[in-house]
């Protein structure tokens, strides 16, 4: 006995189910989620990512306030208008300036 054949729309909606596989599959791999399921079920590589995001986001916040103050310390040091702040602040650049080898 011969099988008996799909009905037309059976393998109309098994065509769009396959292709909407096959999308979601290439999404999948688009998104690396394999290797982001990895680091999370690996602690120490979680571990190790977090520390780094750590240390690299404290360095990036001193290196950041730091510059970002002298650039301030120098703007008001060179403002002749206010000139309590700019003596102020010329005291501080000398004090940094005499601790600095």
């Amino acid at each position: 006995m011969a099988e008996p054949t799909p009905p037309d729309h059976l393998d109309h909606q098994l065509l769009a189910l396959t292709n909407e596989v096959r999308k979601l599959r290439e999404l999948l791999e688009k998104l690396r989620l394999q290797q982001y399921i990895r680091i999370l079920l690996s602690t120490r590589r979680l571990a190790w990512i977090g520390l780094m995001y750590g240390l690299l986001g404290g360095l990036g916040a001193v290196l950041g306030a730091t510059l970002g103050l002298a650039l301030l310390i120098w703007i008001l040091s060179r403002l002749e208008v206010l000139p309590y702040i700019g003596k102020f602040v010329a005291d501080i650049v000398k004090i940094v300036q005499k601790q600095t080898p």
